[in-house]
């Protein structure tokens, strides 16, 4: 199952970029998402520097999808 979440957050992860590219909102939407999945494979792996990882990046999502609605 986790392999499966690997392959689904790494894929987000290009399309998020991709996303960005092309100034799209949905783009905060998807990350937010993505994040969500690495924080749970960093988790169940106990690879807790994705965890971190993924906590920070939450944070400047967060904060990119309100100063875009803004």
């Amino acid at each position: 199952m986790i392999k499966i979440l690997g392959y689904i957050a790494s894929f987000n992860t290009i399309l998020s970029v991709y996303l960005t590219g092309n100034k799209h909102i949905s783009i905060w939407y998807i990350s937010i998402v993505n994040q969500i999945l690495w924080f749970v494979i960093g988790y169940s792996t106990k690879q807790y520097y994705l965890c971190f990882m993924a906590l920070m990046l939450q944070i400047l999502n967060i904060r990119g999808l309100r100063k875009w609605k803004a």
